[in-house]
């Protein structure tokens, strides 16, 4: 399994490093920590993140990185996203979709 590298203590674009520090809750602030380094890596700006952005993410997130509870961490992801979302200069439709959520029997 090729493994993603997520979190690399990488430089934030200034612009998700902005977006990042208008968040309210440090709960927000750490959901929006991991995705930040990826899109920084990626030279994602703010504007650019999208439903297809996230799908990507929560790929690289599930198939190939050791992180434990990943949908939820998408889950948290996008709770925050949507909250941040007016924040985002040049987009009025930033707010994400969250994905359905399994249900285990």
């Amino acid at each position: 399994m090729e493994v993603e590298p997520l979190r690399l203590n990488a430089q934030l674009a200034p612009a998700l490093e902005k977006l990042k520090a208008g968040l309210s809750t440090q709960n927000d602030k750490q959901a929006l920590a991991r995705f930040s380094q990826w899109c920084s890596l990626r030279e994602i700006v703010p504007g650019e993140v999208d439903e297809n952005t996230i799908t990507k993410y929560r790929e690289a997130l599930l198939q190939r990185s050791f992180v434990k509870n990943g949908e939820k961490h998408v889950q948290n992801l996008i709770r925050s996203w949507n909250a941040c979302a007016a924040m985002v200069e040049g987009r009025q439709d930033t707010k994400i979709t969250p994905f359905p959520v399994e249900k285990s029997s």
